[in-house]
């Protein structure tokens, strides 16, 4: 298990197999963690965008939709400087994009992890098994990579 800590595992982080490469994109403002998530997600042969707040993540989102390069996760932490998980949830289900979206928490209760869901939103509290993260993307992305289903967002 590799428990998320603000410490690298000890040990290098095995590819997780048949696993389809997306673009992701990661917004969490401690730096070490956020390194920590992105290199693991690009070992699993993603690509990572990182945000170091919720504001820039905003930003990289309407340019990535505006283009051919949408993403097709959000990773967020809740609480960040400027504008935390929950709004960009708010933000990017206003504007009827449905990317699928992973939150992440150290302070969750149930009315948090309502709202998350009630907007589709997955919730991790932290601490969190950084194996179980990169299972929960591969779940979230693989129904995209489905012939009928085949898009980067949806409307």
């Amino acid at each position: 298990m590799n428990a998320l800590s603000c410490e690298s595992p000890s040990t290098p982080l095995p590819p997780l197999r048949s696993v389809v490469p997306a673009r992701v994109l990661l917004a969490e403002d401690d730096r070490d963690m956020r390194e920590m998530i992105a290199g693991a997600l690009r070992v699993d042969g993603h690509h990572v965008d990182e945000a170091a707040d919720g504001r820039t993540a905003l930003v990289r989102i309407a340019r990535a939709m505006s283009g051919a390069n949408a993403y097709q996760l959000v990773i967020s932490d809740i609480r960040m400087p400027v504008c935390g998980g929950l709004e960009i949830l708010q933000d990017l289900r206003r504007t009827h994009t449905r990317i699928p979206m992973i939150l992440m928490t150290a302070f969750a209760d149930e009315t948090m992890q309502a709202a998350a869901r009630a907007q589709g939103a997955v919730l991790l509290n932290k601490p969190f098994d950084l194996d179980d993260l990169r299972v929960t993307v591969v779940s979230m992305i693989e129904p995209l990579r489905t012939p009928s289903r085949k898009r980067t967002s949806w409307s």
